[in-house]
Order: C-alpha cells, then structure tokens, then sequence
C-alpha cells in the first residue's frame, strides 16, 4: 500500500511519484466501478475498505499532521465508513440542483425515512446515516445499507436485479446497478452475510503506512 506518513527525502524522488501515480490510477478505475449516479443531481459511491483507506491517506498527505494523536483522529473518523459484514457502505454526493431539494433528502435520511434505497425486486433496504447530519446544506453524506442474510445472498449469489433509488423533488429517481457495481458489492460481502460486531478495521497508524 502507497504510504501517507514518509521520509520528507522520499517524498521528492521520481520513484515515490511514479508509485503514487500508479496507486490513484488504480483507485480511481476502481471507484468508477463503484459509483453510480441517480438522476441529474445526486451521485453514491459505494465504499470499500480500499477506497475508505485512499481517501485517508490523502487526508493525511494534505495535511502532514505531525501528533500521532492527529492521525488517529482521522483513522477514527473514516473507520465508521468502512463496510462490515452485512452492510454496505456509501458516500452520497448533492451535485447540483434546487438547494431546498437536497436540504430535504439528508433531512429525510436524519429522520429515518425510506428515502435512499437499495432495492432487490420486492425487497427495500433503506440507507441510514452514519454519522448524524449536524450540518443539512452539506452536500455529502456518510450512509450505511444494512443487509440481512437473505438480502445478503440474493445479492452475493446476483439471482436480483439492483436498483439504487432516491426521494428527490418530490419523486424517486431509481437506476439499475451495472453488473461491474454489482459485482464489486457482492465481492465486498463475503461467504457470510450474517450481521457482524462494528470492530474498527482501520485501527492503527500502521494502516497509512
């Protein structure tokens, strides 16, 4: 893994450069295959632990915090964000569009209401918040789709068809999952599908290096 905490003499040279390069690429073909947008104004991008991690380390590599204490505030932040087992985790983006509109879908998902869902043909798995939305303009939001067993296996086993839908301006939007997302979700799942204890998987420093 390309590291976030380096020697000042490294962070100059070509090799690091090149690695790094190499390393974003890779991350970035690897959310392509892992958003999807719903509608014209709001886009999810459903997280891994790999994606989680790059987003951290660039975190860390913005901002050079130099206390051990800094960098394990950050690891505590987004650990929250990385998928345990059956769950499904997503960044939700606002793009554009009317601001009441946006304002009142995270408000929707700060009440606890159906208004971004998963759906496996007659099945609903409504998003929640990970974290609560202590700002209503911010145009992202942290979700969590809690999957139980059986939901879990039609998705691993892809006997469904997929759909992402979102209660936007007074109506839903849904698109269907392409089979790249889907596959990379059914593979994020695992064998076992059974809800799992929320122990941190980022737990240490040691994870950005």
């Amino acid at each position: 893994m390309t590291p976030a905490i380096v020697p000042e003499d490294l962070l100059s040279t070509d090799a690091y450069g090149l690695v790094r390069a190499r390393y974003r690429g890779r991350i970035i073909e690897l959310k392509r295959r892992r958003r999807v947008t719903v509608g014209h104004h709001v886009s999810v991008l459903f997280e891994s632990r790999e994606t989680v991690l790059y987003h951290l380390q660039e975190v860390l590599w913005l901002e050079r915090p130099v206390r051990p204490e800094r960098v394990e505030e950050e690891i505590a932040e987004y650990d929250r964000l990385v998928p345990r087992a059956g769950e499904i985790t997503a960044t939700l983006m606002i793009q554009s569009g009317p601001p009441r509109a946006g304002q009142a879908l995270i408000e929707g998902l700060a009440a606890g209401r159906a208004v971004v869902l998963l759906m496996l043909r007659e099945r609903r798995v409504a998003a929640e918040l990970l974290a609560p939305a202590h700002d209503p303009s911010c145009p992202v939001q942290y979700l969590r789709f809690p999957l139980d067993r059986d939901a879990g296996r039609a998705l691993l086993e892809r006997r469904v068809e997929v759909r992402l839908g979102v209660h936007y301006a007074g109506g839903i939007e849904t698109v269907a999952l392409p089979r790249e997302t889907v596959d990379e979700l059914a593979l994020g799942l695992g064998a076992d599908s059974t809800p799992a204890a929320r122990a941190p998987m980022l737990s240490s420093v040691a994870d950005c290096q």
